[in-house]
C-alpha cells in the first residue's frame, strides 16, 4: 500500500512539474520592433518598445499589438511627419499582427529553429496577409525568444510617403521583430 501512495505522489509531482514546464500563453509588454528605411536623404531608424504581444504554445498562434505613436526616431524631426502624415496615428493608432506558426515547436530544443508565421498585418487601416520568417528559441522550456526581419511595401497599406524619400525608388520598409516571452 505504502508503494502505490509513493508512486501515485511520485507521478502527480510529475505531472504538475509537466504541466508548469509547458506553459500554454506566454507574453511580453516590451517586444521591439524597429523600421528601418534607405532614404536618399539619410537613413531612417524607429524603434519601438511599447509592443504587446501574446504567444500560445499550444496552438501556436501569436499576436503583436504596435502603438504607432511610440516609435522613436533616429532623427526627431521626423517624428511628426510619421505620426500625422504618413501613418496618421490619431486615425489609425495600432497597428496588429495575428498569425499561427506553421511548423511544429520543440520545446525540448534549445537551439534555434526556423518557422514561417502566417497570418494578418492590420497596418494604416489595411488588412493584408503575410508569411514571415522567424527564428524561436526556448530556453528552460520556460523563455520563449522570437526574431524576425520581413520588408512591406507601403503601398499594400496606402502608406502614401514620398518616392522621393525611397533611395532606391521601391516602397520598402524593413521590420525587424524581436520578444522576449516568460
Amino acid at each position: 500500500m505504502q508503494k502505490l501512495v509513493l508512486l501515485t505522489g511520485v507521478f502527480l509531482l510529475i505531472l504538475g512539474h509537466r504541466s508548469q514546464a509547458q506553459k500554454k500563453i506566454y507574453s511580453t509588454k516590451n517586444s521591439k520592433v524597429t523600421l528601418f528605411l534607405n532614404s536618399t536623404l539619410q537613413p531612417i531608424k524607429a524603434t519601438n518598445t511599447a509592443v504587446k504581444s501574446t504567444f500560445n504554445s499550444q496552438t501556436k498562434m501569436v499576436s503583436f499589438l504596435i502603438p504607432v505613436k511610440q516609435f522613436q526616431f533616429n532623427n526627431p524631426i521626423l517624428q511628426q511627419p510619421f505620426n500625422e502624415t504618413y501613418l496618421e496615428a490619431s486615425k489609425y493608432p495600432l497597428s496588429k499582427f495575428e498569425g499561427m506558426v506553421k511548423e511544429p515547436i520543440d520545446f525540448n530544443k534549445t537551439s534555434p529553429q526556423k518557422v514561417t508565421v502566417i497570418g494578418y498585418l492590420n497596418m494604416h487601416g489595411v488588412r493584408k496577409k503575410r508569411i514571415i520568417p522567424a527564428t524561436i528559441v526556448v530556453k528552460n522550456r520556460q523563455v520563449i525568444t522570437c526574431q524576425s526581419s520581413f520588408d512591406i511595401n507601403t503601398n499594400d497599406h496606402k502608406i502614401k510617403i514620398p518616392p522621393a524619400l525611397f533611395k532606391d525608388g521601391q516602397k520598402k520598409v524593413k521590420i525587424n521583430l524581436s520578444a522576449n516571452y516568460n
